[in-house]
């Protein structure tokens, strides 16, 4: 047994009392809980777990190293580190046995190696750069054997991935069809009250760039850039600062994503003012400049990284995901279970789409934010296409999954208190006035001359009638999406943009018929 020749001894393990994180965070390596603040929220690398599995001289030199690694490696990254180490001391313990581990063996480690799986041995290759670390600094606790089997064995990477190749509905990509559902009832949702802007603004930024959790922490109000155009159009781009860049910080560098002029441009520029408004209200003496304000504040935020008073967390983002899949309660036609819909689950998504439209590996990283395309192929391998033809008795059957149709079915045109003239009736969509009408508009029916009445049917306002002839216009959207399945050689992506009326359409049809046999 050789321990390393290089390590000080004992006395020199003595912890100072006070340390500073590469990014000037100051920490008193004495205590136990170590707290910090950084893009993604708080940090907290935890040692009082140890305290039962290794002895104070082994966890001094776990200190020591990690004092070290903190002035080059990002605070996750080096939590991450101790708690590959706190799994590796737990599992290799012996309850029958009163010592506390005081030295890395090799037979430590090739006795954990035996208790992992195949697709485990990732932990191993963790606490490998730990291990490399604190041996190479001299530190004492490690046998040098230790280091000579790490060096020549050989062991499995984490599989990433898997969610989308096994295409596993609960934290892979959603399927088109869901996705179109979810957009449709979050826009419902903000019409009616239900969710306010900043929910609003979060989940379309979700929806469109699939930024990383902490990419969104870190956004400020100055990332919104509008420029007046000479035409008297404006163009709005939001600049995502970038993460996960090696040893580069969150706001190093910028991803410039353009946002449509018409939709979230806008959107976002009256949040922002919001915020602007909110802040000027709630802060009495302002202790932040305005180029320092962040997009989605959290006005009680306690602790914060230099620069970044007031911004939320990547958890706190996470928890705001949640609750809005909680309001809107949307079913996936695949499962029928409700669509968790998650940070990951939305770049799953959004990747897939772009491998669906043909973009390359290389073009999917830099929209992904990658700095190489390892992470991406299997996008490119695998999509998740809804393949399975949607007929008039498949779109009966998905109808009370979908709840695509969102109106009130008029059982007798006689009950009708509406204005004639400010809420037109619908025509049925082939022109045909033998089929007569499908229903009214609920509202001012300033679309009707649009896309109506096929938009109609997953709009709140559309009042259908119980006798209109919505069968009808079931098999003439079928109808259509065959047509535009042939003239596009049989892309999904353009018929499927009819999935979603279709659903409503047939939820109407479902609908009426349970009515009329009640009636009966």
């Amino acid at each position: 047994m050789y321990f390393n020749p290089y390590a000080p001894s004992i006395d020199m393990l003595d912890l100072p009392e006070v340390a500073f994180s590469r990014d000037g965070q100051e920490f008193n390596p004495c205590t136990d809980t170590w707290k910090f603040k950084d893009k993604t929220g708080l940090v907290t690398i935890l040692f009082s777990s140890l305290n039962g599995f290794c002895t104070p001289d082994l966890i001094s030199a776990l200190k020591k190293t990690l004092i070290q690694d903190l002035k080059k490696l990002a605070l996750t990254t080096c939590r991450g580190r101790v708690d590959s180490f706190r799994k590796f001391a737990a599992d290799i313990n012996d309850p029958s046995q009163d010592d506390m581990m005081s030295d890395i063996t090799l037979v430590n480690v090739q006795n954990y190696r035996g208790m992992l799986s195949t697709n485990e041995e990732y932990r191993l290759n963790e606490l490998r750069g730990l291990l490399k670390s604190w041996y190479g600094l001299g530190y004492p606790g490690i046998e040098v054997e230790v280091m000579a089997y790490l060096k020549k064995t050989k062991l499995k990477a984490n599989v990433r991935g898997q969610a989308v190749i096994i295409k596993n509905p609960e934290k892979g990509p959603l399927v088109e069809i869901d996705q179109v559902n979810y957009e449709n009832k979050l826009h419902a949702a903000y019409l009616a009250g239900d969710i306010n802007t900043r929910q609003y603004a979060l989940a379309w930024l979700g929806l469109t760039f699939a930024p990383r959790p902490c990419q969104v922490a870190s956004l400020k109000i100055t990332d919104l850039v509008i420029t007046g155009n000479p035409d008297g159009n404006r163009t709005y781009v939001l600049r995502i600062p970038r993460a996960k860049q090696g040893e580069q910080l969150s706001r190093d560098q910028f991803t410039d994503r353009e946002l449509h002029a018409e939709g979230l441009g806008p959107l976002f520029a009256v949040w922002a003012n919001m915020v602007i408004d909110e802040f000027a209200k709630m802060i009495a003496a302002p202790d932040v400049e305005l180029k320092d304000l962040p997009l989605f504040p959290l006005w009680k935020s306690s602790m914060h990284a230099p620069g970044m008073k007031y911004h939320t967390t990547a958890h706190h983002h996470g928890a705001e995901l949640k609750a809005l899949n909680n309001i809107l309660m949307v079913a996936s036609i695949i499962t029928g279970e409700q669509i968790k819909l998650t940070h990951t689950k939305l770049r799953h998504t959004l990747a897939t789409r772009l491998a669906e439209e043909g973009k390359s590996s290389e073009q999917i990283a830099l929209w992904m934010d990658h700095t190489d395309t390892r992470n991406v192929l299997w996008y490119t391998q695998l999509t998740t296409k809804f393949k399975e033809k949607l007929d008039e008795r498949l779109s009966m059957e998905l109808a009370p999954i979908a709840q695509a149709f969102l109106g009130i079915i008029i059982r007798d045109k006689s009950d009708v208190q509406l204005d004639p003239s400010r809420n037109p009736r619908l025509r049925n969509p082939e022109g045909d006035p033998g089929m007569g009408d499908v229903g009214l508009c609920g509202k001012f029916g300033f679309c009707a001359g649009v896309m109506a009445p096929i938009a109609c049917y997953t709009c709140r306002q559309f009042r259908p009638w119980l006798q209109g002839p919505h069968r009808e216009v079931l098999c003439h959207l079928i109808a259509r999406r065959e047509q535009l399945l042939e003239s596009t050689k049989g892309d999904e992506r353009v018929a499927g943009s009819l999935d979603t009326t279709i659903l409503a359409c047939a939820e109407v049809v479902r609908n009426c018929m349970e009515i009329q046999k009640g009636a009966a």
